[in-house]
Formats: structure tokens, C-alpha cells, sequence
């Protein structure tokens, strides 16, 4: 029980990392940090609140052309809906 919550701390920090990355404008890092274990199978809500994801949606969009965000979003989209 004590990895699986550390494993979900450890995603969350990855998350908020990924946030303030992409918020300060730089989203190919930002995509690069994010954390690879997302997967439809793997929903948002246990790791952080699925409004920390969405949030971090909304702040990849304007970058969504560039290949690795566009990638991020997707993933990012599959999880909030999984949620």
C-alpha cells in the first residue's frame, strides 16, 4: 500500500511539474516531463484531482500543433475522460 501512494504522490508532482513548465512557455519540455504511466487504463483521479489535468489540457492547446504536445493532449483528453 505505501508504494502505490507514493507512486500516486510522485505522479502528482510530475503533473503540477508539467503545469508550471507549460505555463511559463515551454511546452516540448513540458511534454517531455510528463508523466509516461498515463493510459486510458490508468485514469487521473487517484493520482491528482482530474481539474489539475484538465487545467494542464487547457494550457497545452495553444501549443497542440507542435508534435509532442499535440501528444500530451491527446493522452491528457483520454485520462480526463476515463476519469
Amino acid at each position: 500500500m505505501v508504494f502505490r501512494a507514493e507512486g500516486r504522490a510522485r505522479t502528482r508532482n510530475q503533473i503540477q511539474l508539467t503545469r508550471l513548465i507549460m505555463a511559463t512557455g515551454d511546452p516540448i519540455e513540458a511534454a517531455a516531463s510528463a508523466p509516461r504511466s498515463w493510459t486510458g487504463q490508468a485514469p487521473c483521479a487517484p493520482a491528482a484531482p482530474s481539474t489539475t489535468c484538465a487545467n494542464l489540457r487547457h494550457l497545452s492547446q495553444p501549443h497542440a500543433h507542435l508534435t509532442d504536445v499535440a501528444d500530451l493532449h491527446d493522452r491528457i483528453r483520454t485520462v480526463v475522460a476515463a476519469a
